[in-house]
């Protein structure tokens, strides 16, 4: 006799197995739909994963700045390396031949010795090489050895000592590999930059650092450079003349020099500025430049108390003259302090040399300037510097009288 249940009971059991139910529905949909659409999808990609999985990854070390997709560096590379060269120089000197036994000579002979070594590279398909002016000056062979191994001797088409730039060039019947130079205003500070050359002889090496900073000046007995390019990218001994490089594969720069007590504070000479030399080349058959013919200084507080100058005035000292030079023919002298050139303010040494670097040979010029606490101002034009004029030139007497420092 079986025995009906009580009424609660059933309900009971009635909501258990509705539970039971909607659990099982539960767990159909958030595990089993998943797993059978990820074999669905796995199959065909979206054209929109496709295109989102090629984007640069970023790194987390340096969050959103920096891009450190791995081929990036070696592409650029990979683009530019072919057109970067070994320069290998020679110069000529009289060897002494001795009799026996320290006897006094009794022949001479010439001989051509290596003299150094720097790095260049091809900017244009017949073989035009950009280098540093104090890579070739003084040699007298130069020897470029291509990546490829294929060597030639250069011969100089200009020097620009003011800029140490120089450009050499070498022929083939086929065109050469070329770096595109491009203006370093595109990179900003902190970018990735490569530098391609030949550190110490070893070979083709490539260094990677950042673009530390830009507008540095350097300067020596000789040269004034300005406007420089500053990198943490490793430049030794024999990098001199080769290219630092954007992330793009564009040369933004020439490799000049160095502070050797620091670690990592390179200097590069802007490639905008380069191509200003080529074009000059190009115009001119030459490259040229105007000049004073001055030394300049600073007003410095002795300097001022000196020449009894009063604080608000601001301008250049004249050091010292060169003799038949644009500014002795028009009447200036020695402690003569220039105030402005064409209306534009020269309040330093540094801004002088802008105004006039930006001008050409036998353009004419309106200088003020303070003599005896007296303001005057005269007309003067602007004559060809001699460092141009000598500029392939061994002469030794050619120094620094032609330069406005």
């Amino acid at each position: 006799m079986q025995h009906s249940k009580p009424s609660g009971e059933i309900i009971t059991s009635l909501l258990s197995g509705l539970a039971g139910v909607i659990i099982g529905v539960i767990i159909v949909i958030t595990v089993v739909t998943p797993i059978l659409n990820d074999q669905h999808t796995s199959k065909v990609q979206p054209p929109m994963q496709a295109q989102e999985s090629s984007k640069p990854v970023r790194s987390a070390m340096f969050g959103n700045a920096v891009a450190t997709d791995t081929k990036t560096i070696p592409d650029a590379v990979a683009k530019v390396a072919p057109a970067v060269v070994t320069i290998d120089t020679t110069t000529v000197r009289r060897v002494y031949e001795r009799g026996l036994r320290g006897l006094p000579a009794y022949n001479t002979r010439i001989m051509e010795i290596p003299k150094g070594m720097g790095t260049g590279v091809i900017v244009s398909t017949d073989g035009k090489i950009v280098t540093n002016n104090h890579v070739v000056e003084g040699a007298n062979t130069i020897n470029v050895t291509l990546n490829d191994r294929r060597q030639y001797t250069a011969k100089v088409l200009g020097m620009d000592k003011l800029n140490d730039i120089a450009i050499l060039k070498i022929t083939d019947e086929k065109p050469f590999p070329v770096a595109e130079l491009s203006s370093s205003d595109n990179v900003r500070i902190g970018e990735w930059v490569v530098t391609i050359g030949n550190p110490l002889g070893v070979g083709q090496t490539v260094t990677v650092g950042v673009l530390s900073a830009r507008g540095r000046h350097l300067s020596d007995n000789s040269v004034a450079l300005r406007d420089l390019l500053q990198t943490d990218a490793a430049i030794n001994p024999g990098n001199s003349g080769g290219p630092l490089v954007s992330v793009q594969g564009r040369v933004i720069g020439i490799n000049t020099a160095i502070i050797p007590s620091a670690q990592g504070i390179g200097f590069a000479i802007p490639a905008e500025s380069v191509s200003k030399i080529i074009e000059n080349l190009n115009a001119n058959g030459r490259i040229i430049h105007a000049y004073l013919g001055v030394e300049l200084g600073d007003l410095t507080p002795a300097i001022r108390r000196y020449l009894e100058l009063p604080r608000n005035v601001n301008g250049v000292v004249i050091g010292r003259i060169v003799k038949n030079g644009p500014a002795h023919k028009a009447g200036l002298t020695m402690g003569d302090v220039i105030i402005s050139i064409d209306g534009q303010e020269t309040a330093s040494a540094y801004d002088l040399q802008g105004i006039v670097r930006s001008l050409k040979v036998g353009d004419k010029v309106k200088i003020r300037y303070i003599r005896d606490n007296q303001e005057a101002e005269i007309e003067l034009t602007l004559e060809e510097s001699p460092l141009t004029q000598n500029a392939i030139s061994s002469n030794p007497n050619i120094k620094a009288a032609g330069m406005e420092r």
